[in-house]
């Protein structure tokens, strides 16, 4: 019976230990299978050590001071130890357990940031320096954080400290007057010791003060950082307080000690005093900001506008947009219309938000599959470079009816989603949806298409773990089914080969089932964290995520694509933003610097450096050498897919309408402001396009043809075009061998009126044949949608382009694409296909070019 009793407390303590360890083991079996179990281990090494260590410094410095007393009073062993405090003193662990608990939880904000201290000691200098103070960038990156984390945790502790040490002082004092004549000079030192401490600590504090002025906020929306006021008078008292604190602090302690000077002291104090409040105080700031600056702008404040214009453009990588000014042509050469006929099948006749139902209807096919977003890429397909939509079908476990939600369709069935949907941008209205790659038995247009393992395990839906394979899941030799009967035969998650990494698979998860389930087998895998956004945020939280990844087929595989940044919100004289999301952390410098790729099999993480110039990237490379990856090791079918990210393209136009303005005066009167151009009183997303913008003539046509990003901008206010921004591998011929990435702007001439999309929109409704059809549509009660408007700056003309959509009035109803319109030098045409609509308004400019002949002659 004690044997067996002994067995079971054995098993009992043994389970509870699992239990326990159940968090780290999971975590570092997972980061294993990844490859990545040597920079888990690095990353939790790091975090031990700052937090282990700054405990040990800072309780180290408590310990020390409190162990002192006794000697600095010069007690005798017997006499130091008696009452409480005495018995507390001689038991030196006892101490030192105190001085923990007294420093740890001062020390959490250091702890929050372990990340900082780290970030300080492997720092990479930046190319770029504030135009204040000319400090290298990275001192605000890296440097600022910590000293102002290092200065808090000593300013409460050497508080506390001086508190705690002079009450210990006292009840030693009084409890052993009899045997101590006056208070001790070592005492006395030891807490003038503190005291200075405390002193060079808070003048310290002072000093950095100069350094907030650079996040000053009050000028806005004008401009952010520090103005007139802040440097002609704020700066120069922060240094005059800081001089007159230490010399007030200097002349109390010899005031104290010598018992001379107290008036000098006492004066000095109240001065201090005295120029704290007027610090603190808004009064004489507002008063030269009223009479001085407000009646002086321009001369007062230029200087600082030009700081903010120049620390903007350098943190969001504005100062390298190349400006092209290009003129536009009235008429059409014919080598011009047969270049701008070759662009014509790359066009995207189809916005992303539209489509997306369309997808949804037709190619969802079973009730537990859907459509998460809809992207763009582009594909050498039959010896040209082709625009398509993609988007893969992912599982929609949500969809499924309550009764089938249980644990066995949830964790074992239910596991997947299958395949990709690819259709062309362009297409043809009142036809039937071309498709490239479609259906559960993904019949594909090309041969590069075809997909080896169409089963997605790893996407964008939230995805909860799954235990594959299992002997619920079956191996159907018909993939056309679409079912979920296929065996997983991939590396990925963790292999549950023994009952000890079920148990702890089941003590992390609190779900029994998994250790006892009889439908898992020795070959089953546990595939954990599949939604692809929060499995790179586990591995490297530090990077921010773009929030559109997509997916594209390389080597007859799914890939997914996402966009990571590098952020910070301490660039200096910088406004902090968001993206686009309200809920995340506002960031004043950023770069992409990262491409990450994940498989949608496998669960395989690459992180790719796109930008090693980046001081933070630069930073986490040495940080985690282990983690990152060059460019030149990316495979190059997938540098190919590489694209410029919109989100962050439409952050950049957005900062870049306002600080394209680099003259002080232009900017604070706004007079050249630009803003997205705007049709039907919403602005003009960017849109992706491929097309050639490439000069050198002998490069092949599919290596001109560049895959980019298009933004028309308009002056503030008003609908005509000022300029289009384009985003891309641009300057480099070889696009798809690596990736670049840049911004052009083609700027038209001012003394020309260039039509913006309303302007256009409003031409074509005066075109008899497109309002005549508009007209019979609304008759026969169809809902008529106007796509976006698509210009494209080519042989120097532009060419504007609208599909039109007619929608069902059902609820199941999806829009099909009914008519494009096009329009060039003011003339416009409707047909059924953008190269028929194209070769109307070329007979239309043709005749106009003949007309203006015959006049002249």
């Amino acid at each position: 019976m004690k044997l067996l009793f002994k067995i079971i407390i054995a098993l009992l303590l043994l389970g509870f230990s699992v239990y326990l360890a159940s968090d780290f083991l999971l975590e570092f079996w997972w980061f294993t299978s990844l490859d990545l179990g040597g920079f888990f281990l690095l990353r939790e090494s790091y975090a031990s050590l700052v937090c282990v260590g700054s405990s040990v410094v800072f309780a180290s410095v408590v310990y020390f001071n409190l162990a002192y007393i006794p000697r600095a009073l010069a007690l005798a062993p017997e006499s130091a130890r008696k009452g409480l405090v005495g018995q507390l003193q001689s038991n030196r662990k006892l101490l030192f357990l105190l001085a923990l608990l007294i420093t740890i939880p001062l020390l959490i904000p250091v702890f929050n940031h372990w990340e900082s201290f780290l970030l300080y000691y492997f720092g990479a200098e930046s190319e770029l320096t504030d135009p204040v103070y000319g400090k290298n960038i990275s001192y605000y990156l890296f440097s600022y954080p910590v000293y102002e984390l290092i200065q808090d945790g000593l300013l409460i502790v050497f508080s506390l400290l001086l508190v705690l040490v002079s009450g210990l002082y006292y009840t030693f004092y009084k409890s052993h007057s009899d045997k101590l004549d006056s208070f001790p000079f070592a005492a006395k030192v030891h807490l003038s010791v503190l005291m200075a401490l405390l002193v060079l600590v808070q003048a310290w504090s002072i000093a950095l003060e100069r350094i907030e002025l650079l996040y000053e906020s009050r000028h806005l929306p004008v401009f952010y950082g520090p103005g007139f006021v802040e440097m002609n008078y704020q700066l120069p008292l922060i240094w005059f307080s800081f001089l007159l604190f230490l010399i007030t602090v200097i002349a109390w302690v010899y005031s104290l000690y010598t018992g001379n000077k107290k008036y000098t002291a006492i004066v000095l104090g109240i001065s201090y005093l005295l120029v704290l409040g007027v610090k603190e105080s808004e009064l004489i700031p507002d008063l030269m900001h009223d009479y001085y600056v407000q009646s002086n702008p321009i001369d007062a404040e230029s200087k600082y506008i030009a700081q903010h214009i120049k620390a903007t453009q350098d943190a969001f990588n504005l100062a390298d947009i190349t400006e092209i000014d290009y003129p536009l042509e009235s008429s059409l050469s014919p080598l011009s219309s047969v270049e701008i006929s070759r662009e014509l099948d790359n066009i995207p006749l189809w916005d992303n938000d539209l489509l997306l139902p369309v997808y949804e209807q037709l190619q969802s096919i079973r009730p537990f599959f859907s459509f998460q977003q809809v992207a763009v890429d582009r594909y050498q397909l039959g010896g040209k470079n082709r625009q398509v939509n993609v988007a893969a079908r992912e599982l929609d476990y949500q969809s499924l009816a309550p009764e089938a939600q249980n644990w066995r369709n949830k964790h074992l069935f239910y596991t997947h989603g299958y395949g990709l949907v690819v259709s062309p941008s362009n297409q043809q209205a009142n036809q039937p949806m071309q498709w490239l790659l479609s259906n559960f038995d993904q019949a594909v247009a090309f041969d590069k298409l075809k997909l080896d393992r169409p089963e997605i395990y790893y996407g964008m839906v939230d995805y909860p773990y799954a235990l594959v394979p299992n002997s619920e899941s079956l191996n159907s030799p018909d993939k056309s089914a679409g079912d979920m009967s296929t065996d997983y035969q991939g590396t990925g998650g963790l292999a549950l080969t023994s009952l000890f990494t079920k148990a702890v698979a089941s003590a992390y998860f609190k779900d029994e089932r998994i250790f006892l389930s009889a439908s898992i087998n020795h070959d089953t895998r546990l595939l954990v964290r599949r939604n692809i956004l929060k499995r790179i945020q586990a591995i490297a939280p530090f990077l921010s995520l773009d929030s559109e990844p997509y997916p594209v087929l390389v080597n007859h595989k799914i890939q997914w694509v996402i966009d990571a940044y590098t952020a910070s919100d301490l660039y200096p004289l910088v406004e902090p933003t968001i993206f686009n999301k309200p809920d995340e952390q506002p960031f004043n410098y950023a770069r992409n610097s990262v491409k990450i790729v994940v498989d949608a099999y496998n669960g395989s993480v690459d992180f790719y450096v796109v930008d090693d110039h980046e001081p933070l990237i630069k930073t986490y490379q040495r940080l985690y050498p282990s983690l990152f990856k060059k460019l030149v090791d990316a495979p190059p079918e997938i540098i190919k897919h590489f694209s410029y990210p919109k989100s962050w393209f439409t952050l950049q136009m957005h900062l870049y309408a306002r600080f394209h303005q680099s003259d002080p005066e232009v900017f604070y009167q706004q007079s050249e402001a630009l803003e997205f151009a705007s049709m039907n009183e919403e602005q003009v997303e960017p849109y992706y396009l491929t097309i050639d913008i490439d000069e050198d003539a002998q490069a092949q046509q599919y290596e001109r043809q560049k895959f980019i990003l298009v933004s028309p901008l308009s002056p503030l206010g008003r609908e005509n075009l000022a300029s289009v921004a384009i985003a891309g591998c641009l300057k480099a011929v070889h696009c798809n061998e690596h990736y670049q990435d840049d911004i052009y702007l083609y700027k038209f001439p001012q003394d020309m009126q260039v039509e913006g999309p309303a302007q256009i929109s409003a031409l074509m409704n005066q075109n008899p044949d497109i309002s005549a059809k508009l007209t019979l549509w609304d008759q026969q009660g169809s809902k008529v949608i106007r796509g976006r408007m698509i210009i494209i700056p080519v042989e120097h003309s532009l060419l504007y382009i609208q599909p039109l959509y007619l929608a069902g009035t059902s609820a199941q109803g999806f829009p099909s694409l009914a008519k494009v319109l096009v329009a060039m030098n003011r003339h416009t045409a409707i047909a059924d296909s953008l190269s028929l609509a194209f070769s109307a308004v070329q007979k239309k400019l043709r005749s106009r070019s003949v007309k203006r002949l015959e006049d002249a002659i």
